[in-house]
């Protein structure tokens, strides 16, 4: 628990990403602010990335047996989150130190339903990687925002038991645009989406 009075789940879910997981959970290990629990849910991978997870001690590990989509991961998450507030962050990702402790520190205001932090494009190697950082890009900007329309999958967190009640994520996104469509359902319930850009996570994909 923090100082706020409130536990946290951090969440990964992961897809294939044994190239990636362990610089993931090194980042959340140095975290100014740690989590009360680390839970990781692999979407049915077929590469190396449940043995890596499980040389990491002191983590919950979920495997889905098939892969199901990003929507329904999230999902399996919140189903066996102990944690007031859910942070998730991407596989792929490396969080800043004070990622968590910046996300938190918006939640005094009981309306606030999720704080997103800044997704950073780190790797910049080919004309796909400018493009997905131009074009693609996950975050709303350099200043701090009281609510936004969503807030982005790579560096996102909820009030557990908010998302409980507008039941969860819809499992026909099993790609993407999950992020977007929680924060419209969430709006219609009357919570706002903070938003604060030093929250970071730095993206570590590379397309050719």
């Amino acid at each position: 628990m923090n100082r706020r009075g409130l536990t946290v789940s951090l969440a990964i879910p992961c897809y294939n990403a044994g190239a990636f997981i362990q610089q993931a959970l090194d980042s959340i290990y140095l975290q100014t602010a740690l989590p009360d629990e680390i839970i990781i849910v692999d979407d049915g991978s077929t590469d190396n990335t449940v043995s890596i997870i499980k040389n990491n001690p002191d983590l919950q590990l979920i495997v889905h047996e098939e892969n199901c989509g990003i929507a329904a991961a999230r999902n399996s998450v919140l189903r066996n989150a102990k944690g007031d507030i859910i942070i998730f962050m991407d596989a792929d990702g490396i969080a800043d130190p004070l990622f968590i402790e910046k996300l938190l520190s918006c939640y005094e205001n009981p309306e606030i339903g999720g704080v997103g932090g800044k997704g950073i494009e780190a790797v910049q190697k080919s004309y796909f990687d400018r493009w997905r950082k131009e074009v693609l890009f996950q975050h709303w900007g350099d200043l701090p925002l009281e609510d936004v329309p969503f807030i982005f999958g790579i560096c996102s967190s909820y009030r557990k038991n908010i998302i409980e009640k507008i039941n969860g994520f819809d499992e026909n996104y099993t790609s993407s645009g999950e992020d977007m469509d929680i924060g419209f359902r969430l709006h219609k319930a009357g919570f706002k989406l903070a938003y604060i850009p030093e929250a970071i996570v730095f993206h570590q994909r590379s397309d050719n």
